[in-house]
């Protein structure tokens, strides 16, 4: 799979996880990188406050 192709189906994983499954902890956990920034204002927040590895309730 070229780089593309492998980007397009971690971003689809991710919204997957994040929006269709409703588990927005465990899409950051396992797709956001430690040094991930929000760059939507209004929903800036860091990482760690965003979501917890025990919050399944969202961000």
């Amino acid at each position: 799979m070229s780089d593309p192709e492998r980007n397009k189906a971690t971003a689809q994983a991710f919204y997957d996880v994040m929006f269709n499954q409703c588990r927005p902890a465990e899409a950051i956990d396992q797709y956001a990188g430690d040094t991930y920034i929000q760059h939507n204002l209004p929903f800036r927040r860091r990482r760690s406050e965003s979501c917890s590895s025990s919050s399944r309730s969202g961000c």
